[in-house]
């Protein structure tokens, strides 16, 4: 399979076809919040409040694991998603898969995406999203249908990326567990760079696996894609 940086051509499609994807006709059953440290809070918050609000999506979903990089905790996200009017019966929570932490034992993008997929296995869900700051959805993603490949959902979840509302690409952030901090611009090649080395050691698929994940998704072929 393709990598990453081999191939701009499927890296280019990817990256549009991410950040452009559509939400189905039909309300998602549910919605996984990413990223939801301090500088990319309200992005990510507004995003799903609105969606919600919008009757878009049933059930917003947060992690909670309480050291996730920088991320504020469950019960303040859940406080101020109650308290702008998202029903307590409609925040669902989960923990991270702890052995897809990166080398510094933090949880990162695959724990998360993978810790999220059993969860949507175990709710029995069939149509999902995850919001992200733009400057993070793709590998959010990625991390989503890699979870979706590793459990054998490939073929019978249909997973959307969704971006938060839009921030300012020179605010100063800190991201990847505290250990960068710069203008959100700066971050790209960075993303880029994990996105790289987590296919590599096998955490994540290929970006050719996504683009035909979101191929069959669309009503393509509906053979097994992700092998």
């Amino acid at each position: 399979m393709t990598g990453f940086r081999e191939n701009q051509e499927n890296l280019f499609e990817l990256i549009h076809r991410v950040l452009g994807d559509h939400l189905p006709s039909e309300p998602l059953e549910a919605v996984y919040l990413f990223d939801l440290s301090s500088p990319n809070k309200s992005s990510i918050l507004e995003r799903a409040i609105k969606l919600y609000q919008q009757g878009r999506v049933r059930k917003l979903v947060l992690n909670n694991e309480g050291d996730l990089d920088g991320s504020i905790s469950y019960q303040q996200c859940a406080e101020e998603l109650i308290a702008r009017g998202v029903s307590k019966s409609d925040l669902l929570a989960f923990k991270p898969a702890p052995e897809f932490r990166g080398p510094t034992g933090r949880y990162n993008a695959s724990s998360q995406g993978e810790g999220f997929v059993r969860f949507i296995k175990e709710s029995g869900y069939r149509s999902v999203g995850c919001i992200a700051p733009t400057f993070h959805l793709v590998r959010a993603f990625v991390a989503v249908v890699s979870g979706l490949a590793h459990n054998n959902l490939q073929n019978t979840v249909r997973a959307y990326a969704i971006p938060g509302e839009s921030q300012s690409w020179d605010e100063e952030i800190v991201h990847f567990q505290g250990a960068i901090k710069g203008p959100r611009k700066n971050l790209l090649k960075d993303e880029l760079a994990r996105l790289a080395s987590y296919s590599a050691r096998g955490d994540q698929v290929s970006g050719e696996v996504v683009l035909n994940y979101l191929n069959q998704r669309e009503g393509g072929n509906r053979a097994d894609v992700l092998r």
